[in-house]
């Protein structure tokens, strides 16, 4: 297919939805672990801020990583799309009667 992206853009495009998940991810992780840690040394009240944070870039990472993958398999299902859309038009020539095209013989079955 022709297309103006260059093929680092088309890699890419997939890939920074799950980039930014991994990017929330980690600093949820952080500070999931930094309050655990407290709660182990008994000084975890008051941290609870840590805790919310956490939750809120855990599900902010969780729905990245969704986005993600779904934008993925919509690439990979147009790639698929594209390429039986190519061997379709290799497969059944257009055929030409006067001013008229015709897409396929089938069509010009269809519309006699």
């Amino acid at each position: 297919t022709s297309s103006s992206k260059s093929y680092a853009a088309k890699q890419l495009s997939g890939r920074w939805p799950c980039t930014l998940g991994v990017a929330f991810l980690a600093p949820a992780l952080f500070l999931a672990g930094r309050f655990v840690l407290l709660a182990i040394a008994g000084e975890s009240a008051g941290h609870l801020h840590s805790v919310v944070v956490s939750g809120i870039l855990v599900a902010a990472g969780l729905l990245s990583l969704a986005a993600g993958i779904i934008s993925y398999l919509c690439s990979v299902n147009r790639r698929m799309l594209e390429e039986l859309s190519y061997r379709e038009r290799l497969r059944e020539p257009t055929i030409t009667h006067g001013a008229r095209i015709i897409d396929s013989p089938r069509r010009e079955a269809l519309h006699t």
